[in-house]
This record gives C-alpha cells, structure tokens and sequence, in this order.
C-alpha cells in the first residue's frame, strides 16, 4: 500500500513536471516568436521610414535646385532687357515686364531695381504672399503694390502706389524713409554677369524673411536689379512634403541652415502672440 501511494506519488510528479515543462516551453517559444516578430516588423517599420524621408529630402534638394536655377536665369535674363534705366532714372515701362514674368511665376515676390544715386523701385506679387496685404493695407482688388524710394538724406520719401491686375492705379500714398539700397547687401554682392545671392535675411517691406538673387546692369549704370523669393514659397512646398510622407498633415519638416536656424517648416505661424492664462488676483478694496 505504501509502495502503491508512493508510486501514484512519483506519476502524478512525472505528469506535472512534463506538463510545466511543455508550458514553459510553449511560453518561452511564445515570447521568443513575439519578440522577434516585434523586432522585425519594427526593423521594417524603420527602414520604409528612413526610405520615404531619404526619398522626400532628394525631392526637397532637386526642388531647390531647380527653383535656384531658375530664379538666377530668370534675374539674368530680366537684366538684359533694353532701356531698363534711362537718363539715369527707372523706365517705367518694364513693369509690364515684371508683371508678367510674377503672373506666370507666383512663387516670385517682387522685382527690384537701385541705382547708385539711392532711388529704389519695387514691384511687389501681392498674391505671392497673403499677409502682405494685411501689412501693406492693401485691398482685394489690389494685384500689385508699386513702391519707390527718392529723395536725399533726411528728405527720403518711399512712395506706394496701389495697381490693379492691368496695372492701373487705386490709390497712392507716402512715407518718410530711410531705406537705401546701396547699403543692402544684394545691391553691394551684385556683379557683372554673375547672379549673387544673399543669406535669408527680413524683407523690409513685409518683415519677413526671403532671398534676394541680384546682377549688376550690362549697361554699365551702376543699376542693380534683383529678384525676391520669400521663404514662405520654401514653406508652402514642405506641407506637400509634409503631406506625401503618410498621406497625413501630421509630419513636421523643416530645413536648416548650417548653424541651427531654421530656413523653413511646413508648420502655420501665428501672427498673434499667444498669452498664458493667469490666475485670478484679489486685489484690497481702495
């Protein structure tokens, strides 16, 4: 009897040791199997994301390429055009020039032209850049904003002259200014034959950042004339990029220069500051 109860003993032993050792093993194999399945899918997860960025920064690079290209061609060959300066004054015929080539090429912000006397003249895109309408007080049917600056010294006037998309004029109005181009440094960089081009630097008329390309006239005035782009055609490309990456607007790009600071995101700006809340403070009665 003692050896029956010691037998039954060591089988229902036997039986719970290979049925905890099938259990572990199935556990162990289990967690194995789902680790590295994991480890996989993360791998492949990894890699597809490191192939769609590596994919949409080649695309970023070879759109800027193709828009810096394009803008130094496009400065060149505007400089070439005949009269472009008269008697040592703009000839005002070539707005209808530039606002050709800004109707054709939204992504261009306005045209430029300083002679060494100081005069500046400007045709600015108003539909390249929305907010500018808001900071140049301009209104829907406005299409461009010719402004120019004249004058000596502290006489300095800048002059705003508010067109339609047929280049008739609205309205017109004036301000003291102390704007020169001679000091800027598209109008100093500019070359003969050669298109400069500056860092991204505060455009004066809007107070937003953008790029000037410049050259020098072939006519030997001293004249210089430049193209703007502001970053915010660099800006409206990246939400596409933004977009492509998942299909979603979730993704947020951004391209820097060298030293850290940021040329352009695919991120909206606020234009107003946003307050924290504070809490309520019990002032004693007076």
């Amino acid at each position: 009897m003692f050896f029956a109860e010691g037998n039954e003993r060591r089988r229902i032993t036997i039986r719970f040791t290979v049925v905890g050792i099938f259990i572990l093993a199935t556990v162990l194999t289990s967690a194995i199997a789902i680790s590295l399945q994991y480890y996989f899918s993360q791998s492949m997860a990894t890699e597809s994301a490191l192939k769609h960025f590596d994919r949409d920064a080649k695309h970023m690079s070879k759109y800027l390429s193709q828009l810096d290209t394009e803008a130094a061609n496009i400065t060149k060959l505007l400089s070439g055009l005949d009269q472009l300066v008269e008697d040592d004054h703009f000839n005002r015929k070539a707005l209808y020039t530039f606002a050709e080539l800004m109707r054709s090429n939204p992504i261009y912000f306005g045209v430029n032209v300083g002679l060494p006397n100081g005069d500046f003249y400007q045709l600015i895109n108003l539909d390249a850049f929305p907010s500018s309408r808001v900071k140049s007080f301009s209104i829907p049917s406005d299409r461009w904003l010719f402004s120019f600056v004249t004058g000596t010294g502290d006489n300095r006037i800048r002059q705003f002259k508010y067109l339609n998309d047929d280049l008739q004029e609205r309205i017109s109005r004036d301000e003291v200014t102390v704007y020169d181009p001679r000091v800027r440094p598209w109008f100093v960089n500019a070359q003969f034959g050669n298109v400069s081009r500056t860092q991204p630097y505060l455009f004066d008329s809007i107070q937003s950042p953008g790029k000037t390309y410049s050259i020098k006239l072939p006519d030997h005035s001293g004249a210089v004339l430049g193209m703007d782009i502001t970053l915010d055609t660099f800006s409206k490309y990246l939400s596409t990029v933004g977009q492509n990456i998942s299909g979603g607007s979730a993704n947020k790009v951004y391209v820097y220069k060298p030293s850290g600071d940021i040329i352009a995101s695919n991120q909206e700006k606020s234009d107003q500051l946003k307050i924290p809340e504070s809490t309520r403070l019990d002032l004693p009665p007076i």
